[in-house]
Parts: structure tokens; sequence; C-alpha cells
């Protein structure tokens, strides 16, 4: 793979020019024991998407609990942070959380 430089995932959000972004997953493992408490199997059983961006705010930052696309995943806003400073740009962060096939209910 080349090396390159900036947002190279063609990442956007609505509410600003996206500075960085992040996607991530996990899973869940599962562990079976021996009598003397010896770890002998493991299995995964759930895996969850995190997607997380930080952009410059260009419009109305969106509130937690709404569903929002974030790097190509959809999920519910787990976590909304705006932030300012008098030597740059307001900010905003946020990010987004999906677990497996789940049926996922914004807030109103």
């Amino acid at each position: 793979m080349a090396i390159s430089f900036g947002v190279v995932t063609g990442a956007t959000c609505d509410y600003g020019t996206v500075n960085s972004s992040e996607k991530a997953t996990t899973a869940e493992i599962a562990q079976a024991r021996n009598a003397v408490g010896l770890i002998t199997n493991e299995q995964a059983y759930s895996r969850t998407t995190t997607a997380k961006v930080t952009a410059v705010l260009t419009g109305t930052a969106p509130a937690a609990g709404t569903s929002v696309a974030i790097h190509g995943a959809t999920g519910l806003l787990t976590n909304v942070r705006e932030y300012e400073t008098n030597t740059g740009y307001a900010m905003v962060d946020a990010e987004n959380t999906k677990g497996d096939s789940a049926t996922q209910v914004a807030l109103a």
C-alpha cells in the first residue's frame, strides 16, 4: 500500500469538514475453562463497529442518540463533543457504535 497524506477514505459528515476519522471493529470472546481454571477454548460471538470523526464545525452538530453514518458505518451517536478556542476553528468530535446486525432506534 502506498503512503497517503490526509483523509483518503472519502469520509464526510453533514455538519462539518472532516479533519480526521477512525473506524474500529471489536469482538466479544467467550471463554471455556478446564477444572483448574485454564482457558481451553475461545470463540468470538459478537462484533461491534465504532466510528469516530473530528470535523471543523460548519453547521449544527448532531445530538447524541441520533443515528448517523461516519466513515461508512451507520450507528447511534454515543458521544458528541463541541469545542472552540480563541486560536482555532470551532470543532466537533462525534462517535457512533453499532453491534452486529442490531436494530437501532434513535432518540426523537
